[in-house]
């Protein structure tokens, strides 16, 4: 019987002794061919998975790199002054001159690269291959045209368009597409801080430049400036016109009768300030192309007969009326400006009143069929006015 016990424990133990070497034998064999152990292998991973965190920056030569949302590398901003390893990103001189892109905006950088995340690689790949071409990376990507070099000087800025361009290694490089406007005295976008009564220029490739005005907080547009926008004060540069002897302001949309009068009875323009809201029969010189309402036509709506019964129509035997002032039209021209020596197609105030109504209600005109007619004074009756003196 101890000869069974002690056969039976010499068999156990060598049969752990060569459990033991295999699996000791396994782990030298997976040392030798190059393979760490299951352990070693998940440390691996996490360091991978730890290289890059989504809203991290690091420096790449004179770049800044940023890590998306899908945790890849993708270009950021190129470093004018060099980059601070410590942030990741564009130091900054003491001029303000900085070339780093606003981080603000990096949300819509990562929404844009969204849409092409399964090219990530490509993206990083190409930037690395291509970095001594960042102005050329840039400009395409914002689909502007790179402009020549003349009057580059490192760190001059200018404007193209609704773009401001900094000049760097004597190239100019694209900076941002301005949403408020680009200021050609400074070559950098407009702020876009709002103050109530705060006016400033914007321009654009189709027109000489607009005026906004800040208004509770929210800027709103206030005219087309046909001669330009003086920078100095954000507004429209002197607008006048010369007809019939009488001499015509540039024109504003979306006012009460008051707020038109009172505009106009402030107005100074072209070294002028006794500017007037014009009565109906200044307001009719600017019809043409229309005999029935245009001065001295069948519509007997002047300065002198303001009457809408006795005025504006006839009435006949059998009571049917007849309208004098409904103005012209036709499918060709109807709202092609052809009916206003401007060119207007809006309803106009003039400073006359109808004198036979209950109601407050002036004459007007609406220039897009040259119609005579009266439009009610309240809140809510919103009208274009032109001024005249």
């Amino acid at each position: 019987m101890k000869k069974i016990l002690v056969i039976s424990a010499v068999f156990a133990a060598a049969f752990l002794i060569v459990s033991c070497g295999g699996s000791t034998q396994n782990k030298s064999e997976a040392t030798e061919n190059g393979d760490k152990p299951d352990s070693d292998e998940q440390d691996s991973d996490a360091d991978d998975s730890a290289e890059c965190k989504s809203g991290e920056f690091k420096c790449a030569d004179s770049e800044s790199l940023y890590c998306n949302s899908f945790g890849s590398w993708v270009f950021d901003a190129r470093c004018e002054n060099g980059c601070d390893p410590a942030t990741g990103k564009c130091k900054t001189d003491s001029n303000d001159n900085d070339i780093a892109a606003d981080t603000e905006n990096d949300s819509d950088f990562e929404n844009n690269d969204t849409s092409d995340s399964g090219d990530d690689n490509d993206f990083d790949n190409s930037d690395a291959a291509d970095s001594g071409n960042d102005s050329d990376f840039e400009s395409s990507d914002n689909d502007h045209e790179i402009p020549d070099d003349s009057g580059c000087t490192n760190g001059k800025y200018k404007c193209i368009d609704w773009a401001s361009w900094v000049c760097n290694d004597s190239h100019w490089n694209f900076k941002e597409t301005c949403e408020y406007g680009c200021d050609s005295a400074t070559g950098k976008c407009k702020s876009s801080e709002c103050i109530d009564g705060k006016y400033e220029c914007r321009t654009d490739y189709y027109s000489k430049g607009h005026s906004y005005y800040c208004d509770n907080g929210l800027w709103e547009h206030d005219l087309s400036c046909e001669n330009g926008c003086d920078s100095a004060t954000g507004k429209c540069k002197d607008m006048c016109y010369e007809i019939d002897n009488k001499t015509w302001s540039y024109s504003r949309s979306s006012m009460t009768w008051e707020a038109a009068k009172e505009f106009c009875d402030n107005m100074v323009n072209c070294g002028y300030s006794d500017w007037h809201l014009p009565t109906i029969s200044e307001l009719r010189t600017l019809i043409q192309n229309c005999p029935a309402t245009e001065t001295g036509g069948e519509c007997g709506v002047t300065d002198q007969c303001l009457s809408y019964h006795q005025c504006s129509y006839i009435q006949n035997d059998d009571n049917s009326i007849i309208s004098l002032c409904i103005g012209c039209s036709d499918s060709d021209s109807y709202y092609s400006g052809k009916y206003s020596k401007f060119g207007d197609n809006d309803w106009f105030w003039s400073s006359s009143f109808q004198d036979d109504t209950d109601s407050i209600q002036a004459w007007g005109v609406y220039f897009a069929m040259g119609t005579i007619t009266s439009f009610g004074t309240n809140e809510y009756t919103l009208e274009s006015v032109r001024c005249v003196r």
